[in-house]
């Protein structure tokens, strides 16, 4: 993944650089689950003891969108993987079953295959 592919903005604060890398990594593993391609940002707010995350994610195969709140940036964080790790397992069960066998042309089911002649 490039670094352009992955933005992150802090609203109305800075976090600590331990703060900094960890929200990094976890939103470096939601992406790495994303469609090929994608991009994701992210923007972390605070007002008064109160975080607010948000993550889009853009890709050709649709966007994923994700909201959470919390009394720390670890909460949010948390909660964010989960909320997303859910929407890539709807995506992909929608997407392996619209490559299951019952969705072929029913001219291409196994009654019409030419069958071997019996010696």
């Amino acid at each position: 993944m490039k670094q352009s592919d992955l933005q992150i903005k802090y609203l109305d604060f800075q976090p600590s650089d331990w703060a900094r890398r960890g929200l990094e990594t976890v939103l470096q593993e939601i992406h790495d689950k994303a469609p090929d391609g994608s991009l994701l940002k992210a923007s972390f707010s605070r007002k008064k003891n109160l975080f607010k995350g948000v993550i889009q994610i853009q890709s050709s195969l649709g966007p994923f969108f994700a909201v959470a709140t919390g009394p720390g940036l670890r909460e949010v964080s948390d909660k964010l993987a989960h909320q997303m790790q859910r929407r890539f397992e709807r995506w992909k069960a929608k997407r392996f079953k619209r490559r299951s066998l019952k969705f072929l042309r029913p001219e291409l089911s196994d009654s019409n295959w030419p069958r071997a002649e019996s010696a």
